[in-house]
């Protein structure tokens, strides 16, 4: 009989633990929050981030735009752009039948910009999940986003 079984599983279980605590801690970073309170302030930066050999990963500056009634727009960074990423038709996406519903969203011809005309009416506080997807790289893919949008 193994007497050294309990103690292994407790040491693996112990590991664990502190494994997915550390995945914990890295996750519940807060979000970078923008007040928007008129057109210049309504921008949203796409870029992209830890592209690896065939994959890359999307952020958004800021995280969380706080709109106040006012429109929003997403514009490409330049790397992303002149690396031939693209927003496609539905680039722009949200995640709640409300979102669809109090947002009207178009993309630029040329892919680079997308804009959303805000149709909920007053600023009353209720956030919105969005989804961003970029397309038009023949070697990499892009992790879809899900940041959020206050109004």
């Amino acid at each position: 009989m193994n007497t050294n079984l309990p103690r292994t599983l407790v040491l693996c279980a112990a590991l664990a633990t502190l494994l997915l605590t550390g995945c914990v801690g890295l996750s519940t970073q807060q979000r970078q929050v923008k007040e928007c309170h008129g057109p210049d302030d309504c921008r949203v930066v796409v870029s992209l981030v830890d592209c690896g050999a065939f994959t890359c990963h999307a952020k958004v500056d800021p995280d969380e735009i706080r709109l106040h009634g006012n429109n929003v727009f997403w514009e490409l960074s330049k790397e992303a752009s002149d690396s031939g990423f693209r927003f496609p038709r539905d680039g722009i996406f949200f995640k709640s039948f409300s979102g669809t519903s109090d947002f009207r969203c178009q993309v630029s011809e040329q892919g680079t910009q997308f804009h959303c005309n805000n149709n909920a009416g007053p600023p009353v506080g209720k956030e919105y999940k969005y989804g961003v997807q970029l397309s038009g790289s023949q070697s990499k893919s892009v992790w879809v986003l899900d940041p959020w949008i206050v109004n």
